[in-house]
């Protein structure tokens, strides 16, 4: 019977855990977006607004991208990490105080405690008592569903920058490729050796290969 109300007890914290982690996982997707945003839209105004030499722009270039992969790492990171059942079980109580820590014993007993009468009881009271909650209101759907707006905003508005500064963010990451590779680039004059005719008129082509 402990063992049923084990599972019992997992399965409601797994409940729980998929429903934060979908929240918290839409807030950092709109943190993140809205940072990169940012970052990107000071480049294409300094670019656009100034127009600085290559060098300063590109200085400025790669300073944006470090601070947008920090402020990646930053907040993705921590996502990463897996709450712990004690975990899931103390965020249950700090939204739902009649439970009155009933959970989170139950939790610790289940990592550290081995079976017994006692653990039993703890067991079966925590999955009386989430029973009788609706848990759903610990994750609610309107904090979801707003996270999921502020999420798909902020998704837009980077799309709108990344629209707005195509053609800045191109020239600068053929410049930036110039600088990096230049022994990758060749210039090619069309027609090459050619003999005329004093006077005679010549239409020469050149362009930029492998930029």
């Amino acid at each position: 019977m402990a063992l049923s109300h084990l599972a019992e007890l997992r399965a409601a914290l797994a409940r729980v855990r998929r429903r934060w982690l979908a929240g918290r996982l839409l807030g950092g997707a709109t943190r993140l977006c809205g940072g990169v945003s940012i970052v990107l839209l000071l480049v294409v105004v300094v670019e656009l607004l100034l127009a600085p030499p290559d060098i300063p722009m590109l200085l400025l270039l790669a300073a944006a991208v470090a601070a947008a992969v920090g402020l990646g790492v930053r907040i993705l990171w921590p996502l990463g990490e897996l709450p712990s059942d004690r975990r899931v079980a103390r965020f249950i109580e700090e939204r739902c105080p009649e439970l009155e820590d009933r959970v989170v014993s139950a939790a610790q007993l289940a990592e550290s405690t081995p079976s017994s009468v006692f653990r039993g009881l703890v067991f079966a009271d925590a999955v009386r008592r989430l029973g009788e909650l609706d848990l759903t209101r610990v994750v609610t759907r309107t904090e979801l569903r707003r996270a999921a707006i502020r999420g798909g905003v902020s998704i837009a508005i980077l799309a709108s920058v990344l629209t707005f500064g195509l053609d800045p963010i191109g020239r600068l990451a053929r410049t930036a490729w110039l600088y990096a590779f230049p022994n990758n680039v060749t210039l090619e004059v069309d027609p090459g050796d050619i003999r005329l005719m004093a006077g005679q008129p010549l239409r020469v082509e050149a362009r930029l290969a492998g930029g």
